[in-house]
């Protein structure tokens, strides 16, 4: 693909730690384009409406870098260990990148 280049996180999982029910929890994953052509966040999703993650809108030159911020608000129905998937999709020759997050929620 012409038009393909290459990332880098600087991390690929977050554990939040114990949390609160109902609490916002906040991390940032930093994507750095390590390729030679702009890279595009095309999407970003969670496995659940507990996570919210927020992308990059502009592309990304390459040698730069910029923020996924993801934002995880467990239900007072979630307790325990929760571990989610974040999907990034971008214009990389493997389009497909796995976040993953976890926490323990407890009251």
């Amino acid at each position: 693909q012409a038009m393909s280049t290459t990332l880098e996180f600087d991390k690929l999982k977050h554990d939040y730690g114990d949390v609160k029910p109902d609490s916002d929890n906040k991390t940032i994953f930093t994507v750095t384009n390590t390729g030679t052509k702009p890279l595009i966040i095309e999407d970003v999703s969670a496995s659940c409406g507990c996570t919210t993650p927020i992308k990059p809108e502009a592309p990304i030159a390459p040698g730069e870098s910029d923020v996924i911020e993801v934002i995880f608000h467990p239900k007072p129905s979630q307790l325990n260990e929760i571990k989610k998937t974040v999907t990034v999709t971008a214009n990389t020759m493997e389009k497909i990148h796995l976040l993953e997050i976890r926490a323990f929620v407890k009251e």
